[in-house]
């Protein structure tokens, strides 16, 4: 596009042949950007490219319109939120992999501790063992609402996604329908 200035202030290219280049690479852009949302796979930095405006016309405002991008805003959202909900679900399920390798130790403590059952050293490792039981038990708890919350994020996630998909094509094909020239 460029180029195309230098044509018109040459004469080689007239204003209106200009516009309509412009509309064409504006399209060209949008239909990308809609394929691209169609596909299911954009990011925080696509969503921005496209707020930008076309390359060809920045100032023009947004390659897609307001209730789209509040779509792929609300998708990149529930990723995040499902990405958080991950990680916090893999922290608590190595919580349980320590408690677990505690719990061994503790219990081989006590074995080696048998013929001294009164000691103050085995009240200890049955008070650490009773502790961890109960750690346990809350991690699972959590985990188990952690995973309700997964499936219902995931869900929802879906159902936006496609909907977000669905009217992404729809407006491609629209677009695509149109004659330009």
């Amino acid at each position: 596009m460029r180029r195309s200035k230098v044509l018109l202030e040459e004469k080689i290219l007239d204003n209106a042949s200009y516009s309509t280049l412009k509309a064409l690479v504006k399209r060209s852009e949008t239909v990308a950007a809609l394929r691209i949302i169609e596909s299911e796979n954009f990011t925080d930095r696509n969503l921005a490219t496209w707020k930008s405006g076309p390359s060809v016309e920045p100032e023009s405002g947004s390659l897609i319109p307001e209730k789209l991008q509040k779509r792929v805003v609300s998708v990149l959202e529930l990723k995040e939120k499902e990405a958080e909900l991950l990680r916090t679900l893999t922290s608590l399920q190595s919580n349980i992999k320590k408690i677990f390798e505690n719990q061994t130790r503790l219990r081989e403590n006590i074995k080696s501790l048998e013929k001294m059952t009164n000691s103050d050293l085995v009240k200890r490792y049955l008070k650490d063992l009773d502790k961890e039981e109960d750690d346990l038990i809350r991690t699972r708890e959590s985990i188990d609402k952690l995973e309700v919350q997964k499936t219902q994020l995931q869900t929802s996630l879906k159902d936006i996604k496609y909907e977000t998909a669905t009217e992404a094509r729809k407006m491609r094909e629209i677009l695509e329908a149109e004659k330009l020239v």
